[in-house]
């Protein structure tokens, strides 16, 4: 769920303080707009279906928001503690990359960065972030 777009990092971070004290948990993607240059987008949830998200913009008065579907982003790193994320995460925060981490089924930890349209720019992303000594992987959501 988009829920927001900002033109500056310190605009978004203080749109993440606002939902989080809302009691919404969101995170932001950097994106670079051609001739509109770089926008910071906010999103938040990962809804099974349409009407998911439909009822948790009716139950959170986020009426302005966008329900879009990005089937891709990158992996990280995975752990079975999220403490062994600090000094990824640390890294990527210096290179205005957000994350947000989701603990699977089996008890793992997963560091995961940007939500993408397409393969192709998640592997964009991926490659820069290589490129920083961390190996990230495109994966499906």
């Amino acid at each position: 769920l988009h829920i927001g777009s900002f033109k500056t990092l310190d605009n978004t971070i203080n749109a993440v303080a606002i939902f989080k004290n809302m009691g919404i948990e969101s995170h932001w993607h950097k994106v670079f707009l051609g001739e509109k240059g770089t926008w910071y987008r906010l999103f938040t949830g990962r809804f099974e279906d349409k009407v998911s998200a439909e009822k948790f913009i009716k139950d959170h008065g986020l009426l302005d928001s966008i329900i879009v579907s990005a089937s891709w982003t990158i992996l990280v790193h995975q752990s079975p503690s999220p403490d062994d994320f600090e000094s990824i995460r640390s890294t990527l925060q210096g290179k205005e990359y957000d994350f947000y981490i989701i603990k699977t089924e089996e008890a793992v930890y997963k560091l995961l960065t940007g939500m993408f349209d397409s393969k192709k720019e998640a592997e964009g992303v991926a490659k820069k972030i290589n490129n920083l000594g961390i190996e990230a992987s495109v994966v499906h959501r």
